[in-house]
């Protein structure tokens, strides 16, 4: 993928910060949309007095405009660095990673908004840990040296600890992963992460239910424990599988709900205009 391709984003719900940006905020200042009128005396902004409003007020009194300002935010990308998101399908699930950081990190530079990153497995990685910060730290050289050095481990209690790695100004989080954990995790990081956006990208490639053999044996291996075993596989197995990930995803979709959100499902490989079209749609993938 081109790093240079960009997707567009945005809060839904007003953003609270004093820093000039682009999305809509709660704070009034030098920005184009109009708020209300309000007394010279609770603004004194010459600037913006409104002639025709102030001549028609019977007490005399002075209008002024007062607008909402265009604020900056917070941006995260939380993803998923266990040993399941090693799957090579349409793409390895790395690649995957990799390429949505890379346009993250250039829409949020295009944006004018602070970008942060947060990597777990069993635990939180300190070495994936990135507050957001707008000296862009995370520039293109430094994401393709994280995924030169990357080690993939097991487990997924890191979860819980994402919430105290978090700021505590509202923002939008992303979290990126192929959701092959107990879904009980995420609605408690959902509970405990109230005040952000949270935006759940669930990686899913068509090979992990379309990509076997008509029938036949197979040699199947769980990518987090390392267990193995033989396998017959014919359409009663396939019918199974297809189920399990259908009440899966149904499952992933009614945290979701529970928590006024909507889940992006996406392939193996990364499109960022499948993420532009689910905030252009107001959030439905």
């Amino acid at each position: 993928m081109n790093p240079d391709i960009e997707f567009f984003y945005k809060k839904r719900k007003l953003a609270r910060s004093s820093r000039p940006g682009g999305h809509s905020s709660s704070i009034c200042g030098s920005g184009m949309v109009f708020d209300r009128l309000v007394s010279l005396i609770d603004n004194p902004d010459p600037r913006r007095i409104d002639i025709r409003a102030s001549l028609r007020d019977p007490f005399e009194q002075w209008w002024v405009r007062e607008f909402k300002q265009k604020a900056a935010i917070p941006v995260v990308a939380i993803l998923d660095l266990s040993s399941s998101m090693s799957f090579s399908g349409e793409e390895k699930n790395i690649f995957f990673l990799l390429d949505f950081l890379q346009s993250l990190a250039r829409s949020t530079y295009l944006t004018g908004d602070r970008m942060g990153l947060i990597g777990f497995d069993e635990r939180v990685k300190k070495d994936w840990i990135f507050t957001p910060n707008r000296k862009r730290v995370l520039d293109r050289n430094k994401i393709n040296e994280l995924f030169s050095n990357i080690k993939l481990n097991k487990g997924h209690g890191g979860i819980r600890e994402l919430p105290l790695w978090l700021s505590r100004e509202s923002g939008l989080v992303f979290f990126v992963s192929d959701f092959h954990f107990s879904l009980n995790l995420f609605d408690e990081f959902l509970i405990n992460s109230c005040r952000h956006e949270i935006v759940p990208i669930i990686i899913q490639d068509k090979v992990e239910t379309d990509g076997w053999p008509s029938k036949g044996i197979s040699l199947l291996s769980d990518s987090e424990s390392g267990k193995r075993r033989l396998v017959w596989i014919g359409q009663e197995w396939k019918s199974k599988l297809l189920n399990s990930y259908n009440a899966r995803n149904k499952k992933i979709r009614k945290i979701c709900s529970k928590h006024g959100i909507n889940p992006l499902f996406m392939g193996g490989k990364f499109d960022s205009k499948k993420i532009s079209s689910y905030f252009l749609n107001g959030g439905i993938s």
